[in-house]
């Protein structure tokens, strides 16, 4: 979208969206062929689109930004299931590979853990068979419509039209607030023992959230030029990628207990693959406050 002089919000969050939109669509064709990174990469492009909207809701019309939401709602579902279980199958072969979990797994299991792998293929293969059906349905020919709508005639209000300049700090800073919020609840929790799961995944939207809103803020007069963009965009990657660590282990821990209680015995091979990925997640539970105070000083020194 070319604009001439200074851009309005609505032209830079237009802009976005359309990104979003553009990435979308061409992941989503590719992951018909089963593409774990295009799959990911569909899930990862919706799930900016519905950040965009959440972070610039004040400038759009609360109606449509509340249908488009809700349109997408079950298929960046799915998509995020179907990631999770290719997130989860690389967690299990990686435990299973683990020289103290391997040589426990050698005097137990003959099978080496390979009906636990098959299990998650055989889910994998059911959730992707379930996409597909979204896929082909009335219901995704819809998404496709509305989200080409949003692409080319975001329903912006009129204030939208004022200069990015003014309006794009303020959303940023709103971003970051939400940010600050989450990890300062986190650091009390802590301190206070109490379990973190809920509070880490509120801390990884809302660095997302920051994240891609520095994204969309690139070379915009007054909101940072790409440099200093980048510098937050990177910080706010690291410490994305250690809470999203923390994410696929709760995740993955959830499905071991389920198949513990599926099985009505608890398995002593997934009992210690499960304790492995506790000690991981523990660890991260310590380390993401450097991550986090590394941001702060980048988002402070550049905002």
């Amino acid at each position: 979208m070319k604009t001439v002089g200074k851009p309005t919000a609505g032209e830079v969050i237009t802009r976005a969206i359309q990104d979003a939109v553009t990435k979308f669509i061409i992941n989503d064709m590719v992951s018909v062929n089963k593409d774990p990174e295009a799959i990911h990469q569909s899930r990862v492009a919706l799930r900016k689109l519905r950040s965009h909207l959440t972070t610039a809701k004040a400038l759009m019309d609360s109606h449509w930004v509340k249908k488009l939401k809700s349109q997408t709602a079950d298929y960046a579902t799915q998509l995020g299931e179907l990631r999770d279980l290719d997130v989860m199958e690389v967690c299990l072969r990686q435990s299973l590979k683990r020289p103290h979990i391997a040589r426990f797994v050698a005097h137990n299991l003959p099978d080496k853990g390979e009906p636990l792998v098959r299990a998650l293929q055989n889910r994998r293969q059911k959730c992707y068979k379930q996409l597909m059906i979204m896929r082909e349905g009335e219901q995704f020919h819809d998404i496709l419509l509305l989200l080409l709508d949003a692409s080319y005639r975001p329903h912006f209000k009129k204030r939208a039209s004022a200069p990015a300049e003014k309006i794009l700090p303020l959303l940023l800073e709103n971003c970051w607030m939400s940010l600050e919020k989450a990890a300062k609840k986190t650091k009390e929790d802590a301190l206070a023992a109490i379990p973190l799961s809920i509070d880490m995944h509120k801390l990884r939207i809302a660095t997302k959230r920051l994240r891609y809103t520095a994204e969309a803020c690139y070379g915009t007069p007054q909101v940072g030029d790409a440099i200093s963009a980048n510098k937050v965009v990177k910080k706010a990657a690291d410490l994305q990628t250690v809470l999203g660590e923390y994410h696929d282990i709760k995740v993955f821990q959830q499905w071991l207990s389920e198949v513990n209680k599926r099985s009505g015995l608890r398995s002593p091979v997934i009992d210690r693959i499960w304790s492995d990925q506790q000690n991981r997640a523990v660890e991260i539970e310590k380390q993401w406050v450097s991550y986090y105070k590394e941001l702060e000083i980048n988002y402070k020194e550049n905002y």
